[in-house]
């Protein structure tokens, strides 16, 4: 995609010079979470290689399910980690905290060395392992959704930033209560050091590969109607903008409609503000609808389905926003046809 000479971007900006290059911010996300300290790799590890030690096995399998189920666990197995999948690890994580008593439990029948299962500060690593995961999932879910474009994941992603300094500074003064698993266990102090330094490069990272998240010149196209600075507007624009700022008329269908739709519906009264607007809102922050009309597909062609031909039609159903009314089909259907 990104080749100099034969990527997808390289033809396009041959065609158009003028093109803004986005790298999905999802994905950067993503590389920003795999910045931790050594030795918290290294108990992610050890999680993942007792969660494959216990699933890879059929017969072990099934006697720790029925350990859960003589336990009378909501949970009867754990979740494998899978590096492709973006909210993987923060899932592991949970379950195997979750299910903490019976993995050990499990462990102590066997004849495998899992020593560090009974060291209390390698449970409380994987604790602040669970916490932080849980925040970064949630904002890799905050920045999906097809409603969502380059001023808005920007702006998560600042507030996600300075959210990292806060903890930090909590932390340097050992106020744990932005990590409510590792603050329930009295032997949190321990840990600070790592806390801290899995913060520090956490920041670094997010710095890395988001080097520039300030949107403040595009703010006017977030809320026009909001008394902000049109920074690097022409003078007729900003004219514009004001004359728009005090129409009630267009305040008020600015609260009933989306973003883009309204600034779409102001092409006939503003056109030249209209069109600058929407030239901020295109481009892609993220490959979320690559991504959901390739989860639709995958979906669809299963392997009970394999054979099925007019793809493209269903694909189109699948990812239409327009809802089918069923019941009115099956009237202007006969279910039997008489002989």
């Amino acid at each position: 995609m990104q080749g100099s000479k034969k990527g997808f971007v390289s033809h396009v900006v041959k065609k158009n010079q003028s093109v803004k290059i986005v790298h999905c911010m999802i994905h950067r996300e993503v590389l920003v979470s795999k910045a931790l300290p050594s030795i918290l790799k290294d108990t992610l590890n050890e999680v993942v290689s007792v969660v494959n030690y216990i699933k890879a096995n059929a017969l072990r399998s099934r006697i720790f399910a029925a350990l859960c189920e003589a336990m009378d666990l909501d949970y009867k197995t754990l979740l494998y980690h899978t590096e492709v999948r973006w909210l993987s690890k923060g899932k592991v994580l949970n379950r195997f905290l979750f299910m903490k008593v019976e993995i050990v439990s499990f462990i102590d029948t066997e004849e495998v060395d899992f020593s560090f299962l009974k060291e209390d500060i390698w449970w409380l690593r994987v604790s602040f392992l669970s916490d932080i995961f849980d925040k970064l999932n949630d904002l890799n879910l905050k920045l999906q959704g097809a409603q969502e474009n380059f001023i808005t994941i920007s702006g998560k992603l600042k507030g996600f930033e300075e959210k990292l300094r806060l903890w930090s500074l909590k932390v340097s003064k050992s106020n744990f209560g932005s990590f409510p698993t590792v603050d329930s266990n009295p032997s949190k102090i321990q840990i600070k050091q790592e806390i801290g330094d899995t913060l520090k490069s956490l920041s670094e990272s997010f710095l890395k590969y988001f080097p520039n998240l300030d949107v403040t010149e595009m703010e006017w196209v977030v809320n026009p109607f909001a008394v902000c600075e049109a920074i690097n507007l022409e003078e007729e624009l900003e004219e514009n903008l004001i004359d728009l700022r005090n129409d009630l008329v267009f305040k008020r269908i600015f609260a009933e409609k989306e973003l883009s739709e309204f600034w779409t519906y102001l092409n006939n009264k503003f056109p030249r503000l209209s069109s600058k607007a929407i030239e901020l809102l295109l481009p892609f922050g993220s490959s979320y609808l690559c991504e959901h009309g390739f989860s639709a597909l995958t979906e669809m062609k299963s392997k009970k389905r394999e054979r099925l031909q007019m793809i493209d039609k269903e694909m189109c159903v699948c990812l239409s926003k327009i809802e089918p009314h069923i019941n009115r089909i099956c009237m202007e259907k006969q279910s039997q046809i008489s002989h």
